[in-house]
């Protein structure tokens, strides 16, 4: 997940901003609370979720994780592209937003951790496994091309993998 991180530079009181762009700007402040917040609450969850090696709840919040992940990106990139429109919140709000975006910020990289962890824990348990099924066999039987069957020959046999895993 690529997030793009509120700076103080996004906020800079300018002299030059007029009345309706403050006007305007308090539901780009709900909408990007309302982002952010929930992203972070979301975070919260699939991170106690990671470290439970709890699936079930991983993969049920894939697609609000997806939602909210586009919507905040684009609030921020609306940021990005019209910064004058982050001049017209209050100190109050600018503050209240650094303070969420430091928290997402935090949230993201331990996230970022966990899923990194539980990935590479996953290829090792199914390399494990994969090397116990190699070892473990036992010689098969190979027929030839004319269906007649014959020694392995010290062949590998094949083996595939449970998705589940």
């Amino acid at each position: 997940m690529t997030t793009q991180s509120l700076a103080e530079d996004d906020f800079v009181q300018d002299d030059t901003t007029d009345d309706t762009l403050k006007d305007s700007a308090i539901p780009a402040f709900d909408d990007l609370m309302f982002a952010c917040t929930n992203l972070c609450e979301l975070l919260e969850v699939e991170n106690d979720a990671l470290a439970n090696h709890d699936a079930e709840t991983i993969a049920a919040l894939g697609d609000r994780k997806i939602a909210l992940t586009r919507l905040y990106a684009s609030y921020t990139r609306g940021l990005a592209d019209l910064p004058e429109s982050g001049r017209g919140f209050n100190p109050e709000q600018r503050d209240e937003l650094l303070a969420v975006g430091r928290q997402l910020e935090e949230l993201v990289e331990r996230n970022a951790m966990l899923l990194r962890a539980a990935i590479d824990a996953t290829k090792t348990v199914v390399d494990i496994i994969a090397q116990s099924v190699r070892s473990s066999q036992e010689p098969g039987i190979v027929y030839n091309r004319s269906g007649a069957m014959r020694g392995n020959d010290d062949k590998a046999t094949s083996y595939s993998l449970n998705n589940l895993l």
